[in-house]
């Protein structure tokens, strides 16, 4: 649970049903907090490297079994909003293998963006050494 969520519910009343937390909690972030990628709400420690590049927010992350996904984030209105990976011409290595819509967080920014992304565990692939491996 990432901070702000572990803070809010924190403070709500006991009385109040594990339904009305998540609709309250669900509402406040989307009337004060932005959107992000789930693997990285889910898994921050896995996060590799993110940033910006051409207006495009990207990251990358590895899958605990030593390779590494990089996820690019396409805002509305963009050609790939929205569409099942597979639909999406794009050259990657090994095709695009991810596809889906941002969910709540606490960085601030527009919401309703998409996002898209591959991985580098194909045949022939060789995982990296040096990345951390679920045990």
């Amino acid at each position: 649970m990432n901070r702000a969520m572990h803070s809010f519910t924190a403070h709500c009343p006991p009385w109040l049903s594990t339904r009305a937390k998540r609709l309250q909690i669900g509402r406040r972030f989307v009337e004060g907090f932005g959107m992000c990628l789930s693997l990285k709400i889910s898994r921050p420690g896995d996060v590799l490297a993110e940033g910006q590049h051409e207006g495009y927010e990207w990251v990358v992350i590895h899958n605990q079994i030593g390779y590494r996904c990089g996820y690019v984030r396409v805002p509305k209105g963009h050609p790939w909003h929205g569409k099942p990976y597979d639909e999406i011409k794009a050259e990657v290595h090994g095709g695009l293998t991810f596809a889906e819509p941002d969910k709540p967080c606490d960085k601030p920014g527009e919401d309703d963006a998409y996002w898209v992304g591959f991985d580098c565990a194909h045949l022939g692939d060789a995982p990296d050494p040096s990345l951390p491996t679920a045990a």
